[in-house]
């Protein structure tokens, strides 16, 4: 079992490469991954690692509201 510090250090790490990456998306869908680690930690991280999936699909397929409600509906139907 982790410790709570070593979940938070690991999201921390993977914000670092987040920060650290040129690439839009893969800098959100890092940032997807850190939040989803932090919420062992918290559990309120969920909400903003889904928001940053939103993020990944906005920027992955701009313009594509379909897109985007696709995610939204998978998120509701796998995530409750």
């Amino acid at each position: 079992m982790a410790r709570m510090h070593d979940v938070r250090q690991a999201g921390f790490k993977v914000h670092q490469l987040a920060k650290e990456s040129k690439d839009a998306i893969f800098q959100a869908a890092l940032r997807v991954a850190g939040q989803a680690i932090r919420t062992g930690r918290m559990r309120e991280h969920a909400m903003v690692a889904s928001d940053y999936a939103i993020k990944v699909i906005n920027l992955k397929f701009p313009d594509n509201m379909a897109a985007v409600k696709n995610e939204q509906e998978w998120q509701i139907r796998t995530l409750n």
